[in-house]
Parts: structure tokens; sequence; C-alpha cells
């Protein structure tokens, strides 16, 4: 146990000045690491993201894939239905008296 204590402390007073001398230059090299990770991270997630929006626009373009997934056709009778609402209220609206009065509207 003691042998132990005594090399951690020689080992502490050996390494102290070294780590002194040379932690500029280890300070400024984990920096440039961290950049370089970070930059291929980046570089990574452009690529992914790139083939993600080939992807998708080739199924767009061979008609594979609808809007949203396939709740595309829930949005369109969706839109039916407020068109269609829209179609019967608009001549009853008064915004659009003017128009009636004048032979126009819906």
């Amino acid at each position: 146990m003691g042998l132990s204590f005594i090399a951690s402390v020689a080992i502490l007073l050996v390494s102290t000045p070294l780590l002194l001398l040379f932690s500029p230059i280890i300070f400024f090299a984990g920096l440039v690491l961290g950049v370089a990770v970070a930059g291929f991270s980046v570089a990574a997630l452009m690529a992914m993201s790139g083939l993600s929006t080939l992807e998708w626009g080739f199924h767009q373009v061979k008609g594979r894939r609808e809007v949203g997934f396939g709740e595309g056709s829930i949005v369109r009778e969706r839109e039916k239905d407020w068109a269609g609402y829209l179609r019967e209220d608009l001549p009853y609206n008064n915004r659009n008296r003017g128009w009636e009065e004048q032979g126009g509207g819906i």
C-alpha cells in the first residue's frame, strides 16, 4: 500500500512540470481535434440530409409516396368538405352581396 502511494507521488512530481511545459500544445491540439470532429459531424449530417432529399424527390417523381406519408387522402377529403362549405356559404356572406347584386357571385 505504501509502495503504490510513493509511486503515485513520484509520477505526479515528474508529470506536473511536463504538463505545465506542454499545456499550450495540448490545449490547441485538443481544440483542433474538437473542431475536426465537429466538422466531420456536420458534413455527415449534410450528406444524410442530401441523400434523404434525393430519395424523397425520387419517390415524388415516381409517384410512389403520397403527400404526408399516406395522410394526403385525409387532407383531400377535408379540403373537399371545406370547399363545399365555402361554396354553400359564400353567396350569403355580407362581403359578397355586392357581387351578387352586380350579377357575380358563386
